[in-house]
């Protein structure tokens, strides 16, 4: 029999467990859709304990050679996104990163979760955000959290007598609610509202998409940082710019970016962040004079991102998700899916003022803008056929 490509297999070289849309597995470990930053330590720490652990056992994300896997492991590079949600929805453990995106679909599913966070020190992530956040879950009640093989062992044994619960809300509709109040006022009376979806794939685009119910009556597209498996609604309307917020390729991005736009012309930019969010915040303000809407990840609990911290100098609306962040962004909107924690409570709650240089910035900014769109509306009229 061949064996697929994407399989790590046991050294009989037959595959230990098929991956399609009904498969079933007792424990499911995700690790996040990132090939710049592998986590060979949950790996390592799952392979430690996998015959204590529900079976089967599949790995998804595996970056590095298996050259063997115990009979009841399997290991899978890529799951589409149809594939992802049933096994989640069929596991009765997960063990995962601490990436916002897998945490919150995990929970959605009604799975008990174990994260483990990737730590920047240990070259696993760019900083410790997913320590903050995986701290706020598991202070909240939400998720056990593992740092190695031991701790990871014990939280498996405390959750091995858990029901999936039937649903879990991720509490979004607050922020679902707030983004159709900004989307409302932007409506264009002459012609539809076309809106620009930009997030870098995984975490961020699956934060993106739980605000369907606030753009999808509107005309929209998607640009991503790399093709993860398109779920129904991304089918034909999504541009893959592969690009990292810190990579001198963004420059490239830009490039593609003003040709989508100049195409494209959207009167919106919604965005969770990363990947191409920057050049199209920056390229669709400064030269198509499109409202800019930014919604900082819900992994951001105590320092913003790096195109957090760009976007709010652009943004029309700035949205943040928890309260800590009140003195990076004094003039955003706070909206938060939980009751806050007292670790969270205790610091920053004093906003910092706004600096007089950022004030007349985005002051001239926003007249900028509003040149570009009062300019943009009579080119459009001017070309359009003159009525008889």
């Amino acid at each position: 029999m061949q064996t697929p490509q994407h399989y790590a297999t046991t050294s009989n070289a037959e595959p230990v467990l098929p991956c399609t849309a009904t498969t079933v597995v007792g424990t499911f470990v995700a690790l996040g859709s990132s090939n710049k930053y592998r986590f060979e330590r949950l790996v390592a720490a799952v392979l430690t304990i996998c015959e204590d652990l529900p079976k089967p056992v599949l790995i998804q994300g595996i970056q590095v050679p298996v050259a063997e896997l115990p009979a009841s492991v399997a290991a899978v590079e890529f799951i589409g996104h149809e594939q992802y949600q049933a096994l989640l929805g069929s596991a009765r453990l997960v063990i995962c990163h601490a990436g916002a995106g897998t945490m919150l679909a995990a929970l959605r599913a009604g799975a008990p979760v174990i994260a483990m966070a990737r730590l920047g020190e240990l070259r696993e992530a760019a900083d410790d955000h997913q320590l903050e956040l995986a701290r706020e879950f598991s202070s909240l009640g939400l998720i056990k959290v593992a740092r190695d093989a031991q701790e990871l062992r014990q939280a498996a044994f405390e959750l091995q007598d858990s029901v999936r619960l039937a649903s879990w809300s991720t509490r979004s509709q607050a922020l679902v609610e707030t983004v159709a109040e900004k989307l409302r006022p932007s409506e264009c009376a002459d012609r539809p509202l076309k809106i620009a979806l930009v997030a870098s794939s995984g975490g961020h685009l699956t934060e993106l998409r739980e605000l369907a119910r606030a753009y999808d009556k509107y005309e929209h597209f998607f640009v991503v940082s790399k093709f993860v498996g398109e779920s129904p609604e991304m089918n034909n309307r999504t541009s893959v710019f592969p690009t990292e917020e810190r990579d001198w390729r963004v420059l490239i991005t830009g490039f593609q970016v003003l040709r989508l736009f100049r195409r494209e012309r959207p009167d919106i930019v919604l965005s969770t962040g990363s990947g191409s969010a920057l050049p199209a915040i920056v390229l669709g303000k400064l030269l198509f004079g499109t409202q800019v809407i930014f919604v900082e990840s819900i992994a951001r609990v105590r320092f913003p991102s790096p195109a957090g911290r760009v976007a709010y100098l652009f943004a029309d609306h700035f949205i943040y998700q928890w309260p800590l962040l009140a003195r990076f962004f004094p003039d955003g909107q706070l909206v938060g899916r939980f009751s806050v924690s007292p670790s969270s409570a205790r610091v920053g709650r004093k906003r910092r003022p706004k600096n007089a240089a950022v004030q007349l910035f985005q002051l001239n900014l926003r007249r900028l803008s509003r040149w570009f769109r009062t300019s943009s509306a009579s080119r459009r009229e001017s070309e359009s056929p003159s009525s008889t």
